[in-house]
């Protein structure tokens, strides 16, 4: 279960036009933080935003897409299905005095599903079209293959999916794309994943399933977070370990990470790439 520490107190000030952002706000920021063991916590933050330039620019710093208010995250954590939850990144819409949860890549809100699907999906699509490129060197018969995503057993009961499969006659690429990496934990779930659906490709009960397309291939899975700032050379390692090819966004491409072999071609043009914003 998640501790909560002592609440920090700051102020984000930066000089600048305060009266024409409806600055100041004063507010409490709940976010969810990992210590060294990948353990979760739950810090408060008592933060004073001057100006519009302070909320974006800590909201640069904690990683966050935005603020949730926290009746509001708490309603929906419970369970809450008809509560309706808005995203704020705009200081005239915080409320002084008010406690708010910083969203990340763990918070399933409406307001994160709503606001954020449509970069998220394309982002996978542009890891899926760099895997691809790389995965034709290695496979030439490699191609995305949506339909195998999702794995069911026999009687349709959903068990796992991952975010794309790129597949040839001897390679199957099995991708896990994340908005922030938090832990070497995400490099074990895809490389879980990738275990067991090669374990369960053979297995007799589960003929006729999606796992059976993957009979006789090899898996390979593949990592990439758009930020990457806790990702450093130890949790590389580990990914590395664990076998998952890691790939990165840098500058106008996305291609396996620096350190790993890069084959020529593995990278996205600046000219295929699609933002969606």
């Amino acid at each position: 279960m998640a501790g909560r520490s002592a609440t920090n107190s700051g102020s984000a000030t930066h000089s600048g036009s305060a009266a024409c952002d409806d600055g100041p706000k004063a507010v409490y920021v709940e976010r969810v933080i990992f210590d060294r063991n990948d353990d979760q916590r739950i810090v408060v933050s008592d933060i004073t935003f001057e100006s519009q330039k302070d909320l974006r620019e800590i909201l640069r710093i904690i990683e966050s897409p935005g603020l949730v208010l926290k009746e509001e995250y708490d309603l929906m954590d419970k369970g809450g299905k008809e509560t309706k939850v808005k995203l704020i990144t705009a200081i005239s819409e915080l409320q002084a005095g008010k406690t708010y949860r910083a969203a990340d890549n763990y918070t399933s809100t409406k307001a994160m599903r709503q606001q954020l699907t449509n970069l998220g999906q394309a982002h996978e699509l542009e890891l899926q079209e760099a895997v691809l490129r790389h995965g034709l060197l290695e496979d030439p018969t490699s191609a995305p293959q949506p339909e195998w995503r999702v794995l069911t057993n026999v009687t349709g009961v959903h068990e796992m999916e991952v975010d794309a499969v790129i597949a040839g006659d001897k390679m199957a690429y099995l991708v896990s794309h994340k908005t922030t990496y938090e832990g070497v934990r995400m490099f074990k779930e895809i490389a879980t994943k990738a275990s067991m659906i090669k374990h369960k490709s053979v297995q007799e009960e589960y003929a006729g399933t999606a796992y059976e397309h993957f009979k006789g291939k090899e898996l390979v899975p593949v990592f990439m977070a758009e930020n990457t700032a806790k990702l450093d050379a130890a949790a590389r390692s580990v990914c590395r370990s664990q076998g998952v090819r890691l790939y990165r966004r840098n500058g106008t491409a996305i291609g396996p990470w620096a350190s790993l072999k890069r084959p020529e071609g593995a990278t996205m043009s600046a000219s295929t790439m699609r933002w969606v914003l």
